[in-house]
């Protein structure tokens, strides 16, 4: 059974051979004189000329992909790092008079009445600030407590109609854009 199974191999590797030769043969010419080495010896400087420009060409793109990916990255970079830009340009004015007022409250005049309306006003300027790029303050006080708005900081024993309301805001809380920024923290009757 072995002799049968190695004579059956030594077939089969000589029928490869045959065909590996066949393959390899170049091609006849017309007048069955044999290959033409000329043409032969062109077409294999045409493929390694073909090979050439397909190898270049591929480093080609895979340097401008390279160039493409590190160009996405510093721009995504320079749009993280910039991205809030026009928000402090629109609060340099209110650090400009937050400035002034410090100064302000150093004079002797002790003109505390003008001192506390000019603080007014630039909490209003902020706010309006704060308006213009989607914040808005939570309104606590009297609203009933919500968890998902208020941070329960303190509780106090307050009348039937006072229970589960908050009844002082400490901090006030924001949303930006509807999306909770921070939460309340509040008082809440019990």
């Amino acid at each position: 059974m072995a002799k049968k199974v190695k004579k059956a191999e030594e077939m089969e590797i000589n029928e490869a051979n045959s065909v590996f030769e066949e393959q390899s043969l170049p091609p006849q010419t017309e007048d069955g004189a044999g290959p033409d080495w000329q043409q032969i010896a062109a077409a294999v400087e045409e493929l390694r000329r073909q090979k050439e420009e397909s190898e270049q060409k591929y480093l080609r793109l895979l340097a401008d992909f390279d160039n493409f990916r590190k160009r996405s990255r510093q721009e995504r970079e320079d749009t993280v790092r910039f991205a809030n830009s026009e928000l402090l340009t629109a609060l340099l004015p209110i650090a400009d008079n937050l400035e002034r007022a410090a100064v302000s409250a150093q004079t002797k005049d002790g003109n505390f009445q003008a001192l506390s309306d000019g603080v007014k006003m630039i909490s209003k300027q902020l706010m309006a600030v704060f308006n213009s790029v989607g914040v808005e303050q939570i309104e606590a006080a009297g609203a009933d407590f919500d968890p998902l708005l208020h941070e329960a900081f303190a509780q106090e024993e307050a009348g039937e109609e006072q229970k589960g309301k908050v009844l002082l805001d400490i901090r006030k809380g924001y949303l930006l854009h509807g999306k909770l920024l921070r939460p309340s923290m509040v008082k809440v009757g019990c």
